[in-house]
């Protein structure tokens, strides 16, 4: 992580987590996207920096969080015990 990474905000708020859907702001139906550099973020400090994630690494995240359930639901599913 470098303070050059872009990342993606609301281009209303200003923040990653009202783009991610996390926290939305007031104008985030209406709002655009824009990317914003992890630096310059910094220095608004809006928000806490665990939010700031580069389009990639979003992806990365949401592809283990989609793996994550799908593992959960089949342990589930049959009926596993880790105790």
């Amino acid at each position: 992580m470098c303070d050059d990474d872009l990342i993606t905000v609301c281009a209303a708020c200003q923040q990653a987590t009202c783009w991610q859907g996390e926290f939305y702001c007031e104008a985030y139906k209406t709002a655009n996207i824009k990317q914003m550099r992890r630096g310059d973020l910094a220095k608004l400090a809006l928000e806490h920096p665990c939010y700031w994630l580069t389009d990639e690494e979003l992806a990365n995240k949401r592809r283990t969080e989609r793996r994550r359930r799908c593992f959960t639901t089949t342990v589930k599913s049959l009926n596993v015990s880790w105790s």
